[in-house]
Parts: C-alpha cells; structure tokens; sequence
C-alpha cells in the first residue's frame, strides 16, 4: 500500500483520512480490520467509492477476512493511491507484512485532549465505554507507536502532531508532499458510516483550533477524572512526544519542542515568539540508550557570545594554490587574536584522498588542545569576530547545506567523550575508504554515534559556513567565509565515480531521522566476527562457487556485489570485472589490503548503489529483515538489468540474536523482484556442505539457491 496511518484514538485520524481520500484517484480506509477478523460490509461501502462491488451477500460469504479483502477490495485498488488507517493496536505487524507500506504516518495528541475527547464520545453516544477500557486503549497504541518507530525505516516515517496539523498550513502542505497524495478530500465523507454526523456540523466541514485544550474546560467531572488520571499514568507518553504541563502552550505540540531544562544542556534557553511558537531549530540530540532516552531536536536561541575559550586548526597540501589561500586564513585569523594552528603537509594522491586526512588530523590537535577545537578549511577567512564559538557547550557543531548535507568547511568539537567517539568513528570510516567524500564519512559517523548515544549537536547558521557566490539573506553578515579552491583544480581529483544520495536519503538527514538498526550497528562496529575478518579465505561450500557464480552472472560484467564483507567473493573475479560494497568499516578496510586492485566502498543507507552490468547479493539479504531487504533491494536493483540473489533458501533455518539470520523461500524473492520490473530466468540449487553436515538440520533445505533475474 502507499500509506499506513496509525495513531491514538480521538486525535484526528479520521480527519487525516478524509483529506487524504478523493475517489477514485486516492483512498485511505478508514479501520478495515483486514487482520484482526473485522472487514465488514463498512469496508464495502468504502470500497464502492471506486466503482460497483459484489453484494452484501457475496462480501460476507468469504469468512477470512484477508481473503476477502484480497478478493473483494484488492482489484478495485489497484490503479489508485490507497492506504488503511487504524487505531486499533491489534492486528498491525501482520497487516504489514502482508501489505508493506511505502510510507508510514504516526498521529499523536496530547493525552488530555485524547481521554476528554474519547469521554465526551461515549457521553454522547452512550456507548457505554468503560474508562479503564479508554485508558487500556490509550496504554496499547502508545505501546503499538514504539514498535514502530523501533522497527520502520526511518525514511518512511513521520510523527504527526495534531495541535501544528489544525493549524499550519505549511505544515500540511509539507506532510502531503510527503505523503504523495493531495489533502483534497471531503472532511465530512463517510463521518455516516460510524455515525458521526455530529463531528461534520460542530466542525463545519474545516480545519481548526476548536479542539485544542479541551481538558481545560471538562464538560463533566468524569472527563476531569480522566484527564487527571491520564496525565499521571501516560507521562512517559506526553514526554516523549513533547507535551507539557497543566500551563503548556498547545499552539504547537512538536516532537522537536522541548522544555528549558532540555535546552539547558545546550547552555541555552527557549524563546517563543508572539504566538506562542518556539523558535527555530538549533541543535539535536541522539538517542541515550542506556536511559532509554529518544533522540529529539531542540528548538531555542543560540548564545550572542561568551568567554569560553577554543582553537582553530587546518592544514593545507604545499601547492601556490592552498598554501596563498592559508596565508589569507593566517593573517584573518591574527585579526581577531583566535588561537590557531595551521599546519602545511604533502599533497596526496588525489583532493579526495588529501579530505580524508582531515578526520585523523582533526582528531591529533583535538587530543593536544585542552580547549574545543575548530576546523577551518584552508580556503576559508574569518570576516567577523566567531563569538558564538566561545558560547557553545555541546559535543558538536556543524552547519547543514541545503538542509540535509553536513558541511565539513567549519566544525566545532567539544572537549567531550562523545566528541572523541565522533572523531574515532569518522577516523575509521575515512581510513577505510579514502576515495569517499570526508563529509559524507563524517555524516555516517554522526549517524552511528547518535543512534545510541546522547551526542549534542548544535546546528550552525549559515553565516559560520557562508559559500562566496552562494545566496544569503540581507541581514546576515558573514562570519567565515569559504573562497572554493577546490573549484580551481585540475586534473587532482579522482576518477571514481562519487556516491549519490537519493531523494529518499536527503529526506532523512533532512528530518535528522537517525537511519541505523540494530543490526546496521552490529555490522558497523564490528564489521562481522573479529577473527574472520583476517582469515585465509575459505570456502566451506564445499562445491565450486566461482563456476556457480559465473553460471548465474552468465557475462553481465561488471559485477557489483552488495554486502562484499573482506573480500571472500571479490576474489573470485578479476578487478575490472567487479566493484564491492558493504556498510561495515573494519570489512572494507580488510576486503582493500588485501586486494588492493579491486574496487572497494563503503556504502550507507540513503545512496544511490553504483552502475553495474550485474547485481550480486551472495549470503547477504539473509541478514537483513523484512523493511531493510525490500529498501537495499529496490535501492539496489533500480537500474539494475540484471540480479543474482545467492543464499540458502528456506526459512526453517531463521534465528534471532546478533546477528540475526532471516532466510526466507524463494517465492518470496520471485515476487518481491516482480514488484521492482524484474522477473526470474534462471534457478539452480548447490549442496551447502557446512549446513548439510549441521546435526540439527531438521529436514531443512540445505542447498544453496542462485536465482537470476533480468528486467523486463
């Protein structure tokens, strides 16, 4: 399906639906029940928006629920936009699976509203709802929402808020580009089905504020009870979204706002405007997993100055080029009496390659400063006295390009532990694929330090980071300014063909959604097992798996295989006939020494994979679970003409721990593959003599299934 819409009771999810329906182009279902023994003829009515159905009689005569949505409603989908909503808890991972969704929205409201509006409801209704019922309810789907805000990539995931829903326009536009589906529809269709007729008169068929604090004005002493009692028992949900106390502004109700305490481990204090709004995004910090903490953003103000006291620290290679660009730097520096150390060093290889010395270098006068560090590029001049350098007090500051990109031109560390785990992380990934861009590097180490840990990260304005020739606003004077030397390069850049983020990779370094699972961390930090990293390659097989592998790639050269570890496979090929990627440092690192000929990168989430003739995944896709398969395979077979998928197929053999192994049959590839344009030519089956010989087999499939596809 195309959206999946979830969220607690009574806050606007219906409402949410109705937008996002106009038959017969869109429709989001509202509460089918396709998994857990509902989809009665309410599902049919909303299905005959599209067009004529079956009769009451022929819908009700298929008692599987599935099976009837996939006979009844199914072909009158296909050719829309469609999507279900539920907020129902039980039932959701097997609706996913079933109908894995392309983008997921999460709706949340303040819990107080929640319970006073699901009173009011039953008040109304006299539907005889129990409050330990509403409660129960309201304790499931906040369990259900952090499931799957756990378990959903993080690209195809939104919170919505409903306090800034009802009231920013921009905030819906942005949510129905999102989305891909236009809020065109009737607020008040299909409010008669569930007899809710009512909702459509008081509301007017609009969109506003009429809702907002409800608990402020119970309208009975049983809706007081319960908000008191909600507010008690659902603090850790009201914490987690964002939701103040009893004096909480709901003007805007964000996962990014957060109280001044929260901002005060910035150093900073929030600051609203006159409509109560916070002010803008400043800074972020990622997830504490020991305290079971969430990442969130922080809105504020940042400091004008302070006393606090740092170092500026550069190198530059030898050439006219850099070394008259750091002269500059030098003499701009020494305008403003700033500490500096700018160091000169040999050119290497390729510009490329020069970058990625920045990480090590960084980190060297990092561990010789006592004070925050800040680099500088060579090409760089300090226009204005940088005051808020001796304001900070965070682990990392960097400004963003265009709103997703870090910039690596200026950058700020603490002297903090987490600032010397980012370091370290960068070092490594740097170290292991020297032709990557150092800021890209330096992203992915970003990434794999917040996913746990409660980095703070503050986010620079534009005038810290200010392009020569690049726009900005009128009011904003710079303060270091990068002159591009790089621009006036000639032949000193490498030839490799530089990884591309895809759309859906900006939009989540857009939102700061942090893309690691655990499985990603486990890979990353330890690339596999230590001690087979560094092992002679064997090949437990036990039959001639280059002859296999030649036999399936049938001449579609050159090979790019997705999840190439140390290089086991790679060895298989000659070098311009093959290209590896793989997501963990320390494997890369290993796969380079020891075929220095063959083409190795590190690869993450959110970039485009290179061209290739062919696609391999050799014992890959079996570590990677449902969600994560299907992103790696439509990334990776998107121009791909032809794919090989290699593993032991049956899925008897799933296990779970660290790391885990999801072997699945291979029907579920065929069809998965049809969804992507590619379509099965070949199939052949080896004995695996290391799982045929394993005691505990149990009749499982112990071969080894190669299937090729080709597009078209």
């Amino acid at each position: 399906m195309d959206v999946f819409i979830f969220g607690m009771l009574r806050s606007g999810t219906t409402m949410l639906t109705n937008l996002l329906t106009n038959a017969p182009e869109q429709i989001v279902l509202i509460e089918p029940g396709i998994t857990r023994g509902d989809m009665g003829l309410h599902v049919k009515k909303q299905i005959e928006r599209l067009g004529p159905t079956c009769s009451d009689q022929e819908w009700l005569a298929v008692s599987n629920p599935l099976k009837r949505f996939q006979r009844h409603a199914v072909p009158h989908l296909q050719g829309a936009k469609w999507g279900v909503k539920e907020v129902n808890p039980y039932g959701i991972p097997e609706l996913l699976q079933k109908y894995p969704p392309r983008k997921v929205l999460l709706v949340v409201r303040d819990i107080r509203d929640i319970v006073a509006s699901a009173v009011e409801k039953d008040e109304r209704l006299n539907s005889n709802i129990s409050d330990d019922w509403i409660l129960k309810r309201a304790r499931d789907t906040y369990d259900c929402l952090l499931m799957l805000e756990r378990t959903i990539p993080s690209f195809m995931l939104r919170v919505l808020h409903y306090e800034r829903f009802v009231q920013d326009a921009d905030y819906r536009q942005e949510l129905s580009d999102w989305v891909g589906f236009s809020f065109s529809g009737d607020l008040a269709q299909r409010l008669d089905i569930y007899g809710r007729d009512y909702e459509a008169q008081r509301h007017d068929s609009t969109i506003g504020a009429r809702s907002l604090r409800r608990y402020q004005k119970p309208g009975s002493e049983r809706q007081a009870a319960i908000v008191e009692t909600a507010a008690r028992l659902m603090s850790d949900y009201q914490a987690h979204y964002g939701y103040g106390g009893d004096d909480a502004d709901q003007t805007v109700a964000s996962q990014d706002a957060g109280p001044d305490a929260f901002l005060s481990q910035f150093g900073l204090r929030a600051t609203y405007t006159d409509d109560g709004r916070e002010t803008r995004v400043v800074g972020f910090v990622g997830n504490d997993a020991l305290a079971g903490q969430s990442a969130r953003s922080v809105r504020g103000t940042l400091p004008s100055g302070g006393t606090g006291k740092y170092r500026v620290v550069c190198f530059h290679t030898t050439d006219d080029l850099y070394a008259s660009r750091a002269a500059n730097l030098i003499a701009s520096l020494n305008t403003y009496g700033i500490d500096h150390a700018v160091v000169p060093i040999e050119v290497s290889d390729s510009w490329e390659a020069t970058c990625s010395r920045k990480a090590a270098f960084v980190r060297e006068q990092w561990e010789q400063s006592d004070v925050p560090v800040v680099w500088l590029d060579a090409d760089a001049t300090v226009e204005a006295e940088p005051s808020l350098f001796a304001a900070l007090d965070c682990d990392f500051a960097v400004h963003k390009v265009k709103g997703w990109e870090l910039a690596s031109g200026t950058l700020y560390f603490g002297k903090t532990e987490l600032a010397r785990a980012l370091l370290d992380q960068w070092v490594t990934r740097c170290d292991a694929d020297p032709r990557g861009w150092d800021q890209n590097h330096l992203q992915s180490a970003w990434c794999d330090i917040s996913a746990t840990r409660p980095l703070r990260t503050i986010w620079l304005p534009q005038p810290y980071l200010q392009i020569f020739d690049a726009p900005r606003r009128k009011s904003e004077t710079p303060v270091i300014m990068h002159w591009q030397a790089s621009r006036d390069l000639t032949g000193e850049k490498t030839k490799a063909t530089p990884l591309e983020l895809t759309e859906q990779g900006k939009e989540q370094r857009r939102a700061n959604h942090l893309w690691r699972s655990a499985e990603d961390l486990y890979w990353i930090n330890n690339g596999g097992r230590a001690e087979d990293l560094t092992q002679p390659y064997a090949f437990p097989e036990g039959f001639d798996v280059g002859g296999a592998l030649a036999a399936a790639i049938d001449g579609a050269f050159p090979v790019l295989e997705v999840g190439c570890g140390n290089g086991r496979i790679a060895s298989l090929f000659e070098p311009d006939a093959y290209q590896g990627v793989d997501i963990a440092p320390a494997a890369i690192r290993e796969a380079r020494r020891r075929l220095p000929d063959h083409g190795f990168r590190l690869i993450d989430d959110g970039f485009a994979y290179p061209a290739a003739g062919c696609v391999l995944f050799y014992e890959t896709l079996q570590h990677l679970d449902g969600a994560d398969a299907v992103k790696v395979l439509e990334t990776a077979c998107a121009s791909a003409k032809r794919v090989v998928i290699a593993e032991v197929m049956d899925s008897r053999w799933r296990r779970g721990g660290l790391p885990a192994f999801f072997n699945r049959d291979p029907e579920l590839y065929i069809l998965a593959m049809q969804s992507f344009g590619l379509r099965l030519v070949n199939a052949a089956k080896y004995i695996h003599a290391r799982y045929d010989s394993l005691q505990w087999r149990n009749g499982c499939d112990s071969r080894i299934s190669f299937l090729t596809f080709d597009r078209g």
